[in-house]
């Protein structure tokens, strides 16, 4: 599948390295993290980029009183999110069972990204 994009505009594989493989790389949970191998501990987010919205504070599962993203404009924002196949989040909602979750040692970081 090939994805058109605007000139200027980084491409599908770009936005996956720079948001998907990079971070796990600096924090070292690479390749636990961070990528779709045998072995690794990838989740996959789907995203819907013609969805539009604002951020409000109330869109956010923290434990803090405000964002400093409240009222930014977003196009493209997740629809679905699997982990370990499962759909454990979807179209804003968070369907996953509470402390399923796991402690992942880090390592060192990859600093040649």
């Amino acid at each position: 599948m090939s994805l058109s994009l605007p000139a200027g505009r980084i491409d599908a594989q770009r936005y996956v390295q720079i948001t998907s493989t990079n971070p796990p790389k600096l924090f070292g949970l690479y390749p636990r993290k961070g990528t779709l191998e045998k072995g690794s501990d990838g989740d996959v987010l789907i995203v819907n980029p013609s969805t539009e919205i604002v951020f409000t504070h109330s869109m956010f599962h923290e434990n803090v009183d405000d964002t400093p993203y409240e009222g930014m404009y977003l196009r493209g924002y997740p629809y679905m999110t699997i982990s370990r196949g499962k759909i454990v989040a979807k179209e804003g909602h968070f369907l996953g069972e509470k402390g399923a979750g796991s402690f992942i040692k880090r390592n060192l970081p990859i600093l040649e990204i």
